[in-house]
């Protein structure tokens, strides 16, 4: 069966990744924008609080496309990516007025997050697109979110590097360009007429 979004489904994506990307460009600014105003712990926690529904909304959508294929293991990896995603804002919201829980959480949490998300990356770049032509855009999130990652860290290599430890926070800017894909993705569930055929898993 096709896999087509409703036009409330689509819009939510789009509305869910242009958050995101606001979400993103402030948390990867903040260390410019606090010179002008300092953020409260309350507008902290509200931000995390959004972008954790925001995400999950998108990654629900995926689990849903991954079922209408029978791509079993995609929809079990996007669920590692789900809850590891939802642990680390937890995480953040627990600990934003003072540490409680060991930094050691956060990092099985980001660990597992990248190794899913490598894994998940392989499995979909082996789909065949004439197949599955909507895939192509959840092809280039996957990448995307890849090299966001390794360009992050050569950000925060040359900020090191240059002592200018004040404005880390841009690192998470490159995080900003996989969304993009998720709104072309939205737009074109609407458009394509897919041939699903059997699964690479």
């Amino acid at each position: 069966m096709d896999y087509q979004l409703s036009k409330s489904k689509r819009n939510n994506i789009i509305l869910c990744s242009v958050f995101l990307i606001l979400y993103y460009t402030i948390s990867g600014l903040s260390s410019f924008l606090e010179s002008f105003r300092k953020f409260d712990a309350i507008e902290i926690g509200f931000s995390i609080v959004l972008f954790t529904i925001t995400f999950s909304y998108i990654y629900l959508i995926f689990i849903e496309y991954f079922r209408n294929y029978n791509l079993k293991v995609l929809s079990l990896i996007s669920w590692v990516l789900l809850i590891s995603e939802i642990g680390n804002q937890v995480y953040s919201l627990i600990n934003l007025y003072r540490t409680i829980l060991p930094d050691l959480i956060s990092d099985i949490s980001r660990v597992i997050s990248i190794i899913s998300m490598i894994i998940w990356t392989v499995l979909l770049v082996r789909i065949k697109s004439d197949n599955y032509r909507t895939c192509n855009p959840l092809k280039r999130y996957a990448l995307g979110q890849i090299f966001a990652v390794l360009m992050g860290v050569g950000i925060s290599v040359f900020l090191m590097f240059g002592e200018h430890y004040d404005y880390m926070d841009m690192m998470v800017l490159p995080l900003i360009i996989p969304y993009i894909f998720i709104i072309e993705f939205a737009i074109k569930s609407n458009q394509d007429q897919l041939k699903p055929t059997v699964s690479p898993n």
